[in-house]
């Protein structure tokens, strides 16, 4: 395909679409879409990324191929990634015009096989990379809550762990349990302030060494531990109160039973649970952007909606005290994130390959603006072993 041809494509494509951008070919040759500045660029490196993309019309392929860097988006990057909605906006010959593309010859250049092999850096993400945009604090990797538009990163996450603590009602000299504690930042947060003796679990090593530092630096080891444990595993005297932030993704919707059950043996009568996690609207479809995320940033992740999350919760016994959605909050959170990323490009490229940076750059970006749009939600419910 010639790039005279490719532009009479995008022009087919998305010549209807209500909004301004370029779209820049192999050859560096552009072509204008819509009036106005334009806000972004999409740029494509090569012949074959350009045939495989505009014919499959697949998220993933368009997430991978950013990823790989065979294609960029140049400018506001936000409204590079709502692109997908001017695709919809294109008049019902979608599918004809798409064929158009199989008359010139195109074809894919990819294979299962090599998707899976594009980002397996990210699993050995270091301490430093996340320090590069999360909280300087507490290291927080969850959504934050922003009691002033004008609050700092840091203040939101002293805040989330503050709603958290008073939530469960913590009081001087109970026993806390954070399953899934990071590094260490609720238990550490809710010891010193709370007067709480508080155990966190974690099964990463990294995050337990780095919150095994933190808690000797803050002088906390009498009052606060962290275990390199599964949830399912611990065994002994019953908690008076329990978090888990962010770890319930992680556990299978099928396992869900195990996962609430654990939790009630695990607290005293009477003991409070606070479940925070991501949800989606119920029967949400499986799409190329979820595709993405659940091979590459969070493998075997899973996420439901809160009605059905809540509702086995009180089929292991809880009692729902109290449920709050939390969206917003974690739009900003994630465009914080970006924002730091993006400041230390240097940095996180010196700590991690350059296919890690862009794939959580476009991670993080297009969750920012699937919580903004109410595509994802995330909630924190109370339960009372009642």
């Amino acid at each position: 395909m010639t790039p005279s041809e490719a532009k009479q494509i995008i022009m087919q494509i998305f010549g209807g679409a209500n909004r301004s951008f370029r779209v820049r070919l192999w050859d560096d040759s552009d072509i204008a879409i819509g009036e106005g500045d334009p806000a972004f660029t999409l740029a494509f490196r090569d012949h074959d990324t350009f045939a495989d993309l505009i014919r499959s019309q697949d998220l993933y392929k368009f997430a991978m191929a950013y990823v790989e860097n065979r294609i960029d988006i140049e400018g506001d990057f936000y409204a590079g990634l709502r692109l997908r909605e001017a695709i919809k906006e294109v008049e019902p010959d979608w599918i004809s015009k798409l064929k158009v593309l199989w008359k010139l010859g195109l074809r894919s250049r990819h294979s299962a096989d090599r998707d899976r092999q594009n980002v397996q850096a990210h699993y050995d993400l270091s301490n430093e990379f996340y320090q590069l945009f999360l909280d300087r604090d507490y290291m927080a990797y969850s959504c934050a809550y922003f009691q002033s538009p004008d609050d700092s990163l840091e203040q939101a996450q002293k805040n989330k762990l503050d709603l958290i603590c008073k939530k469960l009602r913590l009081a001087p000299g109970e026993r806390l349990l954070d399953i899934g504690c990071g590094w260490g930042g609720l238990v550490i947060h809710a010891a010193k302030n709370y007067g709480v003796t508080a155990h966190g679990l974690t099964l990463s090593g990294n995050q337990f060494d780095l919150a095994e530092r933190k808690i000797r630096e803050a002088g906390l080891e009498d009052r606060v531990t962290i275990e390199l444990r599964d949830y399912r595993d611990l065994k002994g005297q019953p908690f008076d109160k329990i978090a888990s932030v962010g770890m319930v993704e992680h556990v299978g919707i099928s396992r869900y039973p195990v996962y609430f059950r654990a939790a009630w043996d695990l607290l005293k009568p009477g003991g409070l649970f606070l479940n925070h996690g991501i949800t989606v609207k119920k029967n949400a479809p499986f799409t190329g952007e979820t595709k993405f995320v659940y091979t590459y940033i969070f493998p075997n992740g899973e996420l439901d909606n809160i009605n059905h999350m809540n509702d086995v919760a009180e089929g292991a016994g809880f009692e729902v005290l109290h449920v709050e959605s939390l969206r917003p909050h974690y739009a900003k959170t994630l465009r914080h994130w970006v924002e730091r990323l993006i400041a230390n490009r240097e940095a996180a490229l010196r700590s991690a390959p350059p296919e890690v940076f862009r794939a959580w750059k476009l991670y993080m970006a297009g969750s920012a603006l699937a919580f903004e749009e109410g595509r994802t939600n995330v909630y924190q419910s109370l339960l009372l072993k009642n």
